[in-house]
């Protein structure tokens, strides 16, 4: 089976305008369907793999768009070689790991097969019959694609269950840091909008007393001011999907990088560059199967710590 593909070279207009833009206007289609080209490995900057539909182009950079993902499984695992995906903390019953941002948790309909799960696979052959699903052993919560930063992984039936009580029980704390738009003037604060998702598949906060949705609850402390921009610490008590980035959508304080949950006409340079969501999962405690308490901590990645640099 041939792959037909089409190129193209990034001219000096091109100069840095975003990768999924470009492909938009080339081939006259909508951003949502390039956006999931690049994400299905269809899309290369220079012979390399397009990670990020937010990628800065240069001139001169070849673009060149496959019309299928003809990924063989020895690709696959070659690519995964290469993910920088850090074990915080290991034992007989669970793995802590750090996942860095735009990386999948685990495959979806589109069957990708790098993801988080494929690298678990390979290093950890144990997860494989752990768990509910076939296809996201040992799994108990996730983060979205463009969110780094630490999960628990069970390696064990009993440890998966014990795990699943505890999220059940909101008995595991998640903390995360976060950068939005915006000034926020209170110290401290709590979220309590349910959670809904919308017709068109958008997950939306719904108003405090209404009784559609899912409870949710966001606690928020500031960590710092910067000019337009507010830095937090946020602990999440309930883990609805995209909770994080619905509530402070609906506060008019979208995460920087963001360009799902945000207005376009909030959308700076800031965003563009990032190209990913300012959000990291820093802190994660659970408890083990003799209940000793066990928390995890995880560093700034290097392109978010430069966005705090610069703000400085």
């Amino acid at each position: 089976m041939t792959d037909k593909s089409q190129n193209w070279k990034a001219t000096k207009q091109d100069e840095d305008e975003r990768l999924d833009l470009f492909l938009t206007d080339k081939l006259n289609t909508s951003r949502n369907q390039v956006q999931n080209k690049i994400e299905a490995g269809q899309v290369e900057v220079n012979k390399n793999r397009a990670e990020k539909s937010g990628i800065m182009l240069s001139e001169g950079d070849e673009i060149t768009l496959h019309s299928r993902n003809q990924k063989t499984d020895k690709q696959a695992k070659q690519e995964r070689e290469q993910l920088e995906v850090e074990v915080i903390e290991e034992s007989n019953n669970f793995l802590v790991v750090n996942k860095p941002s735009g990386l999948l948790v685990h495959p979806t309909a589109k069957k990708e097969k790098i993801t988080l799960v494929h690298w678990l696979l390979d290093h950890y052959p144990d997860i494989k019959t752990v768990g509910d699903f076939d296809d996201r052993p040992g799994i108990v919560h996730r983060l979205d694609k463009d969110t780094s930063g630490l999960l628990v992984v069970a390696r064990n039936q009993e440890m998966f269950k014990h795990l699943k009580q505890q999220f059940k029980q909101r008995k595991i704390e998640k903390r995360y840091t976060t950068l939005v738009h915006g000034n926020i003037d209170s110290d401290t604060g709590t979220i309590k909008l349910p959670i809904a998702r919308g017709k068109n598949g958008k997950m939306v906060a719904k108003p405090a007393d209404s009784d559609k949705g899912k409870r949710a609850i966001t606690k928020f402390k500031v960590k710092k001011r910067f000019s337009g921009y507010t830095l937090l610490d946020v602990q999440i008590i309930t883990g609805r999907t995209h909770q994080i980035k619905v509530h402070f959508y609906a506060r008019n304080n979208p995460l920087v990088g963001e360009d799902y949950y945000i207005q376009n006409n909030q959308i700076n340079n800031l965003d563009e560059e990032l190209g990913r969501a300012f959000l990291n999962a820093r802190k994660l405690c659970f408890y083990d199967l003799d209940n000793g308490k066990i928390c995890a901590e995880s560093e700034l990645p290097q392109e978010l710590k430069r966005v705090l640099e610069d703000l400085n």
